[in-house]
């Protein structure tokens, strides 16, 4: 989320890693494109390589990458399945940071998590299971806090413009009016289809009996395991939840002078949004609150 604070790890010991990102699930259709794009738009220096559990999809996707004018592109593989925790370690303690395009995180993603904060390797993933992020919330904030770790999932589709949007509404409305914001509306005009890994997502939230939890918009609203206050109450910034009936019907918007209809993983969206906003809150630098945060508001 994005105003969670980090520790920063020792850079000795980020220095001394081999690779300076590892894509995890390189083989799959969302690894795929993320290896493409690294293939295409990183700076040359970086170090990096991919990851899967097989070593052959693995060569068939470096040799696609080095088709055209990238016949020299160097880029490690890594062989690592994640029912195997000496695999998943070996690979968290070559790589600065491990981004995981493994689904369903809630089957697969947790070794991973679990290896990263234990070998010092910063941590992103294309998630939006929040129930799973729930879990890794409680398992390992306090010992990635203490190791420097940065563990941020979410970092698709979901939630990134939500997240990021949201916060740049924010300290644009700040900048404009010098005041804060309650309430952010957000709607999107989406084309295409869900990708097959999506789908098993969402089948295995049902199977798992945790999509449910999902229908609280607050339910990642912890505070950090840094902090010093024992109360599990919920900021204002975060407390506020929408009309459940906007989000079951279809009805016109007078804002965007649009007719809209429920997006699928809105709830993900509002949960990570409202645990960015709950835990710049607990920073004392409330959304609601002006430039400055809430001793700004105090003074003022």
């Amino acid at each position: 989320p994005a105003a969670t604070p980090r520790l920063r790890a020792p850079a000795a010991r980020m220095a001394a890693k081999r690779f300076d990102v590892v894509v995890l699930g390189a083989t799959g259709f969302t690894g795929g494109l993320a290896a493409h794009y690294i293939a295409r738009h990183a700076r040359r220096s970086l170090r990096w390589a991919i990851a899967g559990r097989n070593e052959g999809r693995l060569a068939a996707v470096l040799e696609r990458l080095r088709e055209g004018d990238d016949a020299e592109l160097d880029v490690g593989i890594i062989v690592c399945d994640t029912s195997d925790q000496a695999s998943v370690d070996a690979m968290a303690a070559q790589a600065r940071v491990v981004l995981s395009t493994v689904g369903p995180f809630l089957k697969y993603g947790s070794p991973v998590v679990d290896a990263c904060v234990r070998n010092g390797a910063d941590y992103v993933d294309t998630t939006g299971e929040s129930p799973w992020v729930l879990d890794m919330i409680r398992a390992h904030d306090g010992a990635a806090r203490a190791a420097g770790v940065a563990i941020v999932p979410t970092c698709g589709f979901d939630s990134v413009p939500a997240d990021l949007g949201c916060l740049m509404v924010v300290d644009a409305a700040r900048k404009a009016t010098g005041r804060g914001v309650r309430s952010v509306k957000a709607c999107y005009t989406v084309g295409g289809t869900a990708s097959g890994g999506t789908f098993h997502t969402m089948i295995n939230l049902f199977d798992a009996g945790r999509a449910r939890e999902m229908a609280d918009a607050r339910h990642l609203c912890l505070p950090p395991a840094s902090s010093s206050s024992s109360s599990s109450s919920t900021p204002p910034d975060a407390a506020a939840v929408i009309d459940p009936a906007r989000q079951t019907i279809l009805a016109w918007d007078a804002d965007f002078k649009k007719w809209q209809i429920p997006f699928l993983m809105a709830g993900v969206n509002q949960a990570v949004v409202r645990r960015s906003a709950y835990l710049a809150a607990c920073d004392g630098r409330p959304y609601s609150a002006p430039i400055g945060g809430a001793a700004a508001a105090a003074a003022a």
